[in-house]
């Protein structure tokens, strides 16, 4: 009796790893239809599908099922290599709409001021701020459509501010000025760009989050946001009569807390930034 029960607890489980073999052939035929565009696809299917092919008994089926696979491996090698190729220049292709540039060399292109880092062993990328400064994105699917859509997608809401540049230096000021007056500077001294963008960040709230200070009244300003409000003051022209942003060295460049990187351009050069100071007088009551 124990034998018995033995066997139909393995039928039982050979039953379940059938079924999802099945399954998975079903999805792997769909996908073969475009076997290039989909060629990292098909490798993982094809590695799920040994993974519950091996728990099967030996049979004939499996025999053959095995060199299936076997030859399908080999087709999808080739196609990888065909893929890299199409990747590459249907991303171009599309790029190109928006009168944008593609550039660099796998597994890291440069498109405006963000960089893809591709992986095709596991079929994503992941979408910088710069040269790897800050993810953004990450398991974006390796798909040329996938990738464009992203990379324009959260292009557009970055650069989406809320108000002009003037009106961000206004409160950059103010921040400042609160600042120094904190560690008891004078006007014109530099602090810590990091202690200002504190500040800054508080001076965005409305008044909803400190009469009741919960996450769900809380404005998000990520780091990339900041640097590129920075960027179009910078860009703006209005902050040359008492704006100073201080160079970090290069031992604060790796500490996030001592330095801020700051784009320069829309092709993704930058520097990284420690300090700030403002030469002209500053009215931190001041809108």
């Amino acid at each position: 009796m124990h034998d018995l029960h033995e066997s139909i607890e393995q039928l039982k489980k050979a039953s379940r790893e059938t079924r999802k073999i099945v399954k998975l052939l079903a999805l792997f035929a769909e996908d073969a239809a475009l076997p290039v565009e989909n060629a990292y696809i098909l490798e993982k299917q094809c590695t799920d599908i040994e993974k519950h092919l091996v728990t099967l008994p030996e049979s004939t089926l499996k025999n053959e099922l095995q060199q299936w696979l076997a030859a399908e491996r080999g087709r999808i090698a080739e196609n990888k290599e065909e893929f890299k190729i199409q990747f590459g220049q249907k991303l171009q292709a599309l790029f190109a709409q928006k009168n944008t540039t593609v550039k660099g060399q796998y597994p890291l292109l440069r498109i405006g001021f963000y960089t893809l880092k591709l992986d095709f062993e596991f079929g994503q990328a992941t979408l910088f701020f710069g040269p790897e400064i800050e993810k953004i994105i990450s398991r974006i699917t390796l798909h040329p459509q996938a990738v464009f859509g992203s990379i324009i997608s959260y292009d557009k809401k970055l650069r989406a501010l809320d108000h002009s540049p003037q009106e961000y230096l206004e409160r950059l000021k103010e921040a400042y000025a609160l600042v120094i007056r904190f560690h008891g500077k004078s006007l014109g001294e530099k602090v810590l760009l990091s202690d200002v963008l504190r500040e800054f960040v508080v001076r965005q709230q409305n008044k909803r989050f400190f009469i009741d200070p919960q996450k769900s009244h809380f404005t998000e300003f990520p780091r990339v946001r900041l640097a590129y409000i920075l960027y179009q003051i910078k860009q703006a022209g209005i902050a040359e009569h008492g704006l100073h942003f201080h160079v970090a060295t290069f031992d604060a460049t790796t500490d996030k807390l001592q330095s801020f990187w700051i784009l320069e351009n829309e092709q993704g050069e930058g520097t990284h930034y420690s300090h700030i100071s403002f030469e002209k007088r500053v009215d931190p009551h001041s809108q």
